[in-house]
Parts: structure tokens; C-alpha cells; sequence
């Protein structure tokens, strides 16, 4: 989708929920147009930025971009090709393009961010329920457990130094399904989710390869 006209539905708004943009949030999505068709992940880091927005790092299968968010904290976020994210405490739970949507319908077994002790980092189970689009998949269950690691998992895409950081890894129950990972900024008060991956089965054949999503807050 040009940006042009993701920028003019956005700006109409979206069941009247989303008001006019402002020439800065204009700025903002044509920044994020010159960033998403950046070749390579490194140059965005010469991508200039509006202080007065917030943004996100985001690769969707092996397309990098730059995503803006609209509505304030908690809003979704909106990429030039047309991909739409939301965030719930970091976590992913609503992912849409032009051709297919994934909705989280119910969660449960989210893990600690901040445990009472460092060493206080017990496995637990966790559950999630999505909704998929088009072919009216309804009700998409994946169990896996929680566990928490002072270290990166390897083949992350994390920018920057990872110190400070504490990873929450969620293994699937699935064999050979890929894991959901979130990064924890402890330099933070409260600390927060700042990174994560989840790979999600986006297409109509269920034999198909899941598409990996990874976020992370940008700039650091």
C-alpha cells in the first residue's frame, strides 16, 4: 500500500476512533516510508526521526522497517507497506496486512517481568487463543512454557548492546515450532518490555512455514 493513502485511511480514521493528523505525524509516516524500503537493517539507524513520535524496529519475514504509532501510548502501530501491529505490555496480540489478520482472542500464563528475587525464575506454563484471516480459523491454540535467561537467545536481531537486558523465552509445545521471545530493559523503572519475536501461522495451508514478526522499540 503507497503511504500516501495509508496516511489519508489513518488520518480518516478508523470507526471514527482515529482525529486528523497533524503535519508532524505526517512527517513521521514519511519517515517511516523511506525507512521501510531501506535494503539493509543498518541504515536505519541514519534514518532521521521525529522527537515527537514514537517508533519501532520491525521485521516481518526478511523485510526491515521503521513502524509509527497513532493514538497515543497503547495505540496501534502502522508501517508504509500497510502491516498494522498492536502492543499489549510489550506483547504482541494484533497483526493485519492487505491480505490476512491475526487477532489474540484470550492469553493466559504471561510471566513475571520483574520476579521477586533474580534468581526467583520458575518455568510456568502459558496458553494463547488467535483468531485467523480470511478462512475464518477461529479459535487457534498454542501452548508452551515460560523461562526466563539472563542471556540472548541465539539468532536474535536485537540492535545495540544487549546489557541490561533479561530474556522471557516461550517454548512451544508444538515440535520444531519456533520460539516467542521478549527482552526486559531492567534499566527501567518499572522495567518494560522493549523487544520481542513471535512467529505466527499466517497462511492458508497450516503445513505452511509460520512468519517470524520481531519488534523493538526505536530508538533504544
Amino acid at each position: 500500500m503507497h503511504w500516501r493513502l495509508l496516511v489519508a485511511l489513518t488520518c480518516l480514521g478508523t470507526g471514527g476512533m482515529l482525529t486528523a493528523c497533524s503535519q508532524s505525524t505526517l512527517a513521521g509516516w514519511q519517515t517511516v516510508a523511506q525507512a521501510w524500503r531501506s535494503p539493509a537493517a543498518p541504515e536505519l539507524a541514519e534514518v532521521p526521526l521525529n522527537p515527537a513520535l514514537r517508533y519501532l524496529r520491525v521485521r516481518v519475514g526478511s523485510k526491515v522497517g521503521l513502524m509509527v504509532q497513532a493514538g497515543g501510548p497503547g495505540g496501534p502501530w502502522y508501517g508504509a507497506d500497510g502491516v498494522v501491529l498492536r502492543l499489549r505490555e510489550g506483547r504482541l496480540v494484533e497483526f493485519a496486512d492487505a491480505r490476512r489478520s491475526w487477532t489474540e482472542v484470550s492469553h493466559s500464563g504471561w510471566p513475571d517481568l520483574q520476579p521477586p528475587t533474580p534468581d526467583d525464575h520458575p518455568p510456568h506454563r502459558g496458553h494463547l487463543v488467535a483468531d485467523l484471516q480470511p478462512g475464518h480459523r477461529h479459535g487457534l491454540r498454542q501452548s508452551h512454557t515460560w523461562v526466563h535467561r539472563p542471556d540472548a537467545p541465539p539468532g536474535h536481531d536485537w540492535q545495540g548492546d544487549t546489557q541490561g537486558l533479561r530474556w522471557v523465552v516461550g517454548r512451544p509445545d508444538a515440535p520444531d515450532a519456533p520460539a516467542t521471545w521478549y527482552a526486559i530493559d531492567t534499566q527501567r523503572q518499572p522495567v518494560e518490555v522493549v523487544y520481542g519475536r513471535q512467529c505466527l501461522s499466517l497462511d492458508l495451508d497450516p503445513t505452511a512455514p509460520p512468519t517470524c514478526i520481531t519488534w523493538q522499540r526505536w530508538p533504544r
